[in-house]
């Protein structure tokens, strides 16, 4: 088992449909040296960006008032939608999908739910951020993230070799 984690962000696409309320931002993300690379890597998997995106806009969760973003993986698929109060608090919900036929994944692990990936908390980090300092949803959904490259995890067993100390 390869115990790495490097992600690259590989492309990105909009589905603003101001009339319905949707804003999404999308992100494609490919995660280098896993195996089998048709999970992991976009040009390895068969499937084609711009089908995925045809049928979101199709599916009844991204297809309703939504505002957030979207992260694919050619595994996995993350809707994570912006609600809240009337209020000042916002929050990030999340969804997750099988890409290839968009059906519900619960992840989770011993009780607790899967925020996101490294990968993907670079680009909530940023967009969260943005969100904050967008005056509208206009404005938000003009603002594209700098996509930086690679997200590399210096010594991704650390957490193990950590609880195996304490044992």
């Amino acid at each position: 088992m390869n115990d790495t984690y490097n992600s690259k962000a590989v492309g990105r696409d909009k589905i603003y449909v101001p009339g319905v309320n949707v804003a999404l931002k999308l992100y494609f993300l490919d995660i280098l040296n896993r195996t089998p690379r048709s999970d992991y890597e976009w040009s390895e998997s068969g499937l084609q960006k711009e089908h995925v995106v045809e049928k979101l806009k199709k599916h009844p969760d991204f297809n309703r008032e939504v505002v957030g973003i979207v992260t694919l993986f050619p595994h996995i698929t993350s809707l994570y939608a912006f609600f809240g109060n009337e209020g000042s608090e916002w929050n990030f919900y999340r969804r997750a999908y099988k890409t290839s036929d968009l059906s519900r994944v619960v992840l989770g692990q011993d009780g607790f739910f899967e925020v996101g990936s490294l990968g993907e908390m670079e680009i909530l980090s940023a967009e969260g951020r943005h969100w904050a300092d967008s005056p509208t949803i206009e404005a938000y959904m003009k603002h594209d993230f700098p996509m930086a490259g690679n997200v590399n995890v210096q010594n991704p067993r650390k957490l193990k070799e950590w609880l195996e100390r304490a044992k």
